[in-house]
Order: structure tokens, then sequence, then C-alpha cells
């Protein structure tokens, strides 16, 4: 079983990955973690996860390649690279920031953001910068 489709934003800047913190007291509470959320029914990948940082962060992306998805039995998480068109803001999240990809490895991050992660850095020479210049 794969799990509940999910999808995230891994928005990349000069050597340094956008994170965002999760409120405290629901699943992962307190994590750092690539934003995004659940695909609602009838919704593809691709728009749940310009709406979820709509949401989010009120700020537009440009959606790129998609990279291979990780799951944990209960979730199939679903990351693309992403392009801000403004400044992300800290709406949902209880904190955001950009973060070089070696020392996002300190925080404490849920088990499939954490994969993620762990790939970028293994593969930081094939990812080019994604987010807008701002």
């Amino acid at each position: 079983m794969a799990g509940i489709p999910v999808v995230c934003a891994v928005a990349l800047k000069k050597g340094q990955v956008f994170l965002a913190k999760r409120k405290e007291g629901g699943h992962h509470g307190g994590l750092w973690e690539f934003p995004g959320g659940k695909i609602e029914p009838g919704e593809s990948a691709e728009r749940a996860l310009v709406r979820e940082i709509q949401e989010e962060h009120g700020v537009a992306i440009a959606v790129g390649e998609k990279l291979l998805p990780i799951t944990d039995g209960r979730i199939e998480l679903l990351p693309f690279l992403v392009q801000f068109q403004g400044t992300p803001q800290c709406i949902e999240a209880q904190a955001i920031q950009w973060l070089p990809m070696v020392a996002a490895q300190d925080l404490p991050m849920p088990p499939c953001d954490r994969r993620i992660l762990l790939r970028l850095i293994e593969r930081q020479d094939r990812y080019t910068d994604t987010a807008s210049p701002t």
C-alpha cells in the first residue's frame, strides 16, 4: 500500500532549501518539512501543490520537475521542484526558513521529508536553484 497521496514543494536557492515548521499539536507537530498537503479528490498533484502553497504561504509557484516519491506506508509523499513567484509568508506554519541543505539535516523532520533532503544532498550537483531571485 502506497498510502495517502501528499504533495510537497522543494524550493532551492544558492545551496539552501526552503522549510516550514509544522504547528504543534498535530501529526508531526513541531517538525520541519517541505511544505505541501493532501491532494483533494479529482485534483492533480500539481494543482494541489499550487493550492496548498498559496493557502499556507500566500505565494504562487511554478511547478517543475517531479522528484522520486517516498512512502512510509501511511502517506506517499510526492515532491516537486518549485519556483516561488514572490516571497513566501508564514501563514499556516509555525515558522519558515531558508537553510543550507547540510545544516537542515540537524533539524527534527518527519522521516519522508528527511529522505527527500538526503537525496537532495547526495545529488546537489544535479539540482539548480529553483527559487525566484527575491
